[in-house]
């Protein structure tokens, strides 16, 4: 039987996120066929929260183990790295490690906004030719990448496949902290936007449907690639292999809502749903979210023309906001 060790990082917030994520997991991906080691970095998760994931963990015959590094946490605050979307608990991913138990050679970052609705058997033997990292693209690469990957392949990391050998051998952690520490990291995506500046030789190319993402459902492949298409990305057979046969879900937001929202338009709603109602938090509501403007006006707009037409307006509006 395969095996493989999981990684999701939550606050108490996020943590039915975590929850309906991992319950997606545990049902396409039976015991049976393989055994996962699911680690939960968190503060504060609430008793409540907790018993759930002991249910699942229990419900589905695998294992869960709950991690709390608030300490670690207040030291990542203190370095010189920006937030994401005032949070830095993403970042937390750039010290998993110190966390993680030695035995652990291959471990599975997964981002709390994901459906895994296939097998991910495949990982847990994927050939990482050499590398460090597995990483799938980032769709909009070309256009919200730093001025310091142009010209490189740009990654998501939602997605992460580490081999933690490679990590630790070389002292990854460390080397971070020390560039964060020497030249800052004041990025739009923070601990992304490093894994692409210092992990850049270090990072083999997923296949698209193990980081599914939100634009290549709402869109034509041809619109995507007229406008995103670049020579290192993937071609349109292999976008359309990722859509008939996704394996994980990356639920980023679309006109400002995820699908844990109410009023959302998302494409990957009803799979959320679905799983929703098969976990402990079945009845954990919908949130309600204040959206500007400026977004209704897109939606207004993309109701109202062409996708051809609409999709380069929307380019333009995420590079006029990323200017801000």
């Amino acid at each position: 039987m395969k095996e493989l060790s999981v990684l999701y990082i939550t606050d108490e917030k996020f943590a039915p996120l975590v929850g309906v994520s991992v319950t997606s997991l545990f049902k396409n991906n039976p015991v049976e066929c393989i055994a996962l080691t699911v680690y939960i970095l968190t503060t504060n998760m609430s008793r409540k929260n907790q018993a759930k994931f002991a249910d699942l963990a229990k419900d589905y015959e695998q294992t869960i183990q709950i991690i709390n590094v608030g300490g670690e946490l207040e030291r990542i605050e203190k370095l010189n790295l920006s937030k994401y979307r005032g949070s830095a608990m993403t970042n937390l991913r750039l010290c998993f490690d110190k966390f993680i138990p030695q035995q652990v050679q291959r471990l599975l970052y997964i981002d709390a906004d994901t459906i895994i609705c296939g097998s991910i058997e495949e990982l847990a033997d994927f050939d990482m030719q050499g590398k460090m990292l597995g990483m799938v693209h980032d769709a909009y690469g070309k256009i919200i990448a730093d001025k310091e990957h142009e010209g490189d392949a740009y990654y998501n990391a939602g997605v992460i496949l580490f081999d933690c050998v490679k990590w630790r051998k070389g002292m990854w952690r460390k080397r971070i902290i020390r560039y964060i520490n020497h030249n800052g990291a004041q990025f739009a995506h923070p601990d992304q936007d490093i894994y692409n500046i210092l992990c850049r030789k270090e990072i083999v190319c997923l296949p698209i449907r193990y980081n599914f993402q939100p634009i290549h459902q709402m869109y034509s492949d041809h619109v995507v690639c007229s406008h995103l298409g670049r020579y290192d990305y993937y071609s349109k057979e292999e976008i359309a292999e990722g859509r008939d046969d996704p394996a994980i879900l990356h639920m980023v937001r679309v006109f400002g809502r995820n699908p844990w929202h109410k009023k959302n338009v998302h494409p990957f709603d009803a799979q959320y749903k679905r799983y929703k109602a098969l976990s402990p938090w079945k009845k954990y509501p919908d949130e309600k979210m204040k959206i500007s403007f400026v977004i209704r006006i897109e939606i207004w707009l993309h109701k109202l023309l062409p996708e051809a037409v609409f999709f380069p307006i929307s380019l333009w509006a995420i590079r006029v906001s990323m200017k801000k």
